[in-house]
């Protein structure tokens, strides 16, 4: 299966968020599938805008910020990865990278996992 993971950031940068894309994203790759992560260019500019990394192969679309991360504004759309892909999994339902590259991949199974952080007051 072909599975594809949206989110403005992953690796090298480190977040709970980022965290939890790359464990799923690395597993399933484990497993046999063929797996993306789709991600901006915001924090790994230096990096190669497409490598594989454990298995999964990542695409970093130029993009730019403005302001804080959720309103990270994707320049370019990797489509050839969209059009055949059997998932597409877009992390934080906030963030407008993640919002306007999921809405491109119409032809695919879309899942949407919302980020909540709770607070607990003892």
């Amino acid at each position: 299966m072909e599975i594809v993971h949206v989110h403005h950031h992953y690796w090298p940068i480190v977040g709970r968020l980022e965290n939890v894309v790359r464990a799923l994203a690395e597993g399933m790759a484990k497993q046999g599938h063929e797996v993306y992560v789709m991600t901006s260019t915001y924090g790994a500019k230096e990096k190669s805008r497409e490598e594989i990394i454990n298995g999964v192969h990542m695409r970093r679309a130029k993009s730019m910020r403005l302001s804080y991360p959720d309103l990270t504004y994707p320049l370019e759309y990797p489509m050839s990865i969209l059009k055949d892909t059997d998932i597409v999994q877009a992390y934080s339902q906030n963030s407008f990278f993640t919002y306007t590259i999921a809405k491109r991949s119409r032809r695919t199974a879309l899942v949407i996992t919302m980020s909540l952080l709770i607070t607990l007051k003892c």
